[in-house]
């Protein structure tokens, strides 16, 4: 396994709370999180590994990065951070949905299918952008 998929799989459900405390994901989170990548799959009929995982742990601008495509030349993978599934769900199943103004109105579905998109498209462009939407389009 290469370097960069060791270091990458370190998945979990732990993340910082809004005041810095350690918190973890509850289970019906996980549930929630599990039905968003069961139904972002099927609708695109992609097959990859997608976990969740505490960004902030990570360095330099990956910290605050939402979904994270991993590749190398042996590995290839998902994760999504879990304070953004935390805060999803509470958007989703809570009365927090001011919270998806933090994330300019993503959701966990447009966010798995944006890093889906990176298997096809490593650089933001027009093309990434393109199928990113087709596949959101295929998930509502």
């Amino acid at each position: 396994m290469s370097n960069i998929s060791t270091m990458a799989r370190k998945f979990g459900r732990d993340y910082s709370d809004v005041c810095g405390c350690p918190a973890m994901l509850t289970d019906d989170e996980i549930r929630f999180f599990e039905a968003a990548v069961r139904k972002v799959l099927a609708a695109t009929g992609l097959k990859i590994e997608i976990e969740t995982q505490n960004h902030e742990m990570l360095d330099g601008k990956c910290g605050s990065a939402m979904g994270i495509h991993w590749k190398s030349a042996d590995d290839e993978f998902i994760t999504i951070d879990t304070e953004f599934v935390h805060d999803m769900y509470m958007v989703e199943h809570g009365d927090k949905w001011y919270l998806s103004l933090l994330y300019d109105h993503e959701t966990l579905e447009s966010v798995i299918c944006h890093e889906l998109a990176h298997m096809r498209y490593r650089n933001h462009t027009k093309y990434h952008a393109e199928l990113t939407a087709q596949s959101v389009r295929l998930c509502s």
